[in-house]
């Protein structure tokens, strides 16, 4: 694998720009109280699919931007972590990066006239889930129920379709679930809850929730094929642009302090150790940007091996876990006062590191770094 990175052209950054603007006026303002609120509003998914953010790799005949190169997809992501909206950006991963690119490359013509439109405008959310944990059992009349119980889904508080894989009889098949309230009640059989999860000490903005499957299997929702793997690795692909870019924010923040902050009179920034140990980080920060900008890349051609995914999850994970830790280090007691920004920042990466940050199965002088 190349380790040369992907750069980014005038219509990345014209991109950039515009969804700038749009999370400067549409989501920065009201941002800590949706926070507290445990999920961003369903307005907002709704104004981003109006502006073309959340179907931008859906086709054309289907409301979306008909665009095959994944690099405007990292845009989303980095422009969220960069203003500090961790939950934002992993929901939009899920969403328009991981679970749209799915269905189009792998579900039926029908099937797709049926998500992709109100996916690409934000009339529907979609999200992962892990369905290692679900069971499948038939009744005497031949009927499929998937049960079984998942915690903690990013999103799943806000979602109408949840992307999974079941098993049956060792066969491995996508399912799309239908969450809505009008199919409870057309399905009287089917037992199915949401739990919003709230109190968590990081992602308070992610929509988490407690999810209980018991759903009837239609032939409508299941997708052909077993292309359960490209749900992994793509998951763990995204996730990895998710701590890259949250290891980005984190070192910034941090040298912008630090070239504030006086200690005995002198500036942090300009003591060894401090210049040391945020070298230390910024050299790491290119090895791993280049390697996940080639798989990035390469993404277009390809969805990447479960374990190229995951090595370059962990990677990435790790450079997040000690660029948080640093910050929080050489902010000294502030580091723990939430209106520091790497006080966020911290918590968030703490969660994504401890549960592993997706809903899928798998994953369980200063040097200025390089712009995305």
């Amino acid at each position: 694998m190349s380790l040369e990175p992907v750069a980014f052209d005038n219509e990345h950054e014209a991109f950039r720009e515009s969804f700038g603007r749009f999370l400067e006026k549409t989501v920065l303002p009201d941002y800590n109280k949706w926070r507290e609120s445990g999920a961003i509003p369903r307005s907002v998914y709704r104004a981003a699919g109006e502006f073309g953010f959340l179907g931008i790799c859906a086709p054309e005949e289907y409301g979306g931007g008909g665009v095959t190169d994944p690099r405007f997809g990292a845009v989303l992501v980095q422009e969220a972590m960069r203003v500090g909206c961790t939950g934002f950006a992993v929901t939009l991963a899920w969403h328009s990066n991981v679970c749209i690119p799915f269905i189009t490359a792998h579900a039926s013509t029908e099937q797709k006239a049926e998500w992709l439109p109100a996916l690409a405008a934000g009339e529907k959310l979609i999200m992962p889930v892990d369905g290692s944990c679900l069971q499948v059992s038939r009744s005497p009349d031949g009927d499929a129920m998937v049960t079984g119980a998942v915690g903690s889904v990013i999103g799943g508080a806000v979602a109408d379709l949840l992307l999974t894989v079941i098993t049956e009889d060792g066969r491995n098949t996508t399912l799309v679930a239908d969450i809505e309230p009008s199919d409870h009640d057309n399905n009287p059989g089917v037992a199915f809850s949401v739990e919003p999860v709230v109190g968590s000490l990081g992602l308070e903005d992610a929509a988490l929730a407690d999810v209980v499957f018991g759903h009837r299997m239609s032939q409508s929702n299941l997708v052909a094929g077993d292309a359960g793997s490209a749900i992994a690795a793509d998951g763990d692909l995204w996730l990895a642009v998710v701590h890259l870019a949250g290891a980005h924010a984190a070192f910034d923040r941090t040298v912008t302090y630090v070239q504030e902050r006086k200690v005995f009179g002198e500036r942090l920034s300009t003591f060894e150790n401090t210049r040391f140990r945020l070298d230390a980080v910024s050299s790491r920060y290119s090895a791993v940007r280049a390697a996940v900008f080639a798989a990035i890349g390469q993404r277009q051609a390809r969805v990447p091996s479960n374990a190229d995914a995951s090595a370059l999850l962990r990677l990435a994970a790790g450079l997040h876990q000690d660029s948080v830790d640093l910050g929080l280090q050489l902010h000294g007691g502030y580091g723990y006062m939430r209106e520091y920004p790497i006080a966020q920042a911290f918590a968030d990466a703490g969660f994504l590191l401890a549960s592993g940050g997706s809903n899928t199965e798998i994953y369980q002088v200063i040097s200025p770094m390089a712009r995305y």
